[in-house]
């Protein structure tokens, strides 16, 4: 059977891939090793996703202040 890839789409990152096996990768990591490894449930971020739409409301607001909500999830990465 040949391997399938499914590009993700929203509310999944943009790198996010399904593939045929089951597993699924969010920036070029698989998903069942995160959980493999830290346990369920486990927030991960894609750093180029979230640099994207960083940018994409940037270009959309260039006059606003973008700012992280830091409820959403608080980590010395996203607020530096």
């Amino acid at each position: 059977m040949p391997s399938v890839t499914v590009t993700a789409r929203r509310p999944w990152s943009a790198t996010t891939r399904f593939e045929a096996d089951g597993d699924a990768t969010a920036g070029g990591v698989s998903l069942v090793e995160i959980a493999t490894r830290f346990g369920t449930p486990a927030y991960v971020l894609d750093e180029t996703d979230v640099r994207e739409r960083c940018r994409a409301y940037r270009a959309a607001l260039p006059d606003a202040e973008i700012a992280y909500a830091a409820k959403a999830f608080l980590c010395r990465a996203m607020a530096g």
